[in-house]
């Protein structure tokens, strides 16, 4: 504790006045110890500069889940068109057999009546 006296103060009043630096140094030493617990402050441009950041990363991110979603589309749409092909090939190898079976059967409903008629003549000449 100082107390300031006449002839240390150009302008003496008459009166003392008590100057308590214990108090100043305890506060500061209150505040400083406050501040470092709460950690280091950062600067209004470096808190701009982490905002910014951030967005880009969200935009970053909602581009390339876009993309993505583009890709999973495109992939579904030309699974979508190589089934569509494969079950029209498949329908056409179908109706190729069923034709191919139709014209086999009546080949041989042919021949069968060929046989037939060439049976009936026989017939015919050995009853004569």
């Amino acid at each position: 504790m100082l107390v300031w006296q006449h002839l240390h103060h150009p302008f003496y009043t008459g009166e003392q006045r008590i100057v308590d630096t214990a108090g100043q140094v305890e506060r500061f030493t209150k505040r400083f110890e406050a501040a470092q617990a709460a950690g280091p402050k950062k600067s209004k441009r470096q808190r701009r500069m982490e905002q910014l950041a951030q967005q880009r990363a969200e935009q970053e991110a909602e581009a390339q889940a876009q993309r993505e979603a583009q890709a999973r589309e495109e992939r579904a749409r030309i699974r979508a068109e190589r089934e569509k092909a494969e079950a029209e090939a498949a329908r056409k190898a179908e109706a190729e057999a069923t034709a191919a079976a139709q014209a086999e059967a009546q080949a041989a409903a042919a021949e069968q009546a060929s046989e037939d008629i060439a049976a009936a003549g026989e017939e015919s000449t050995t009853e004569e």
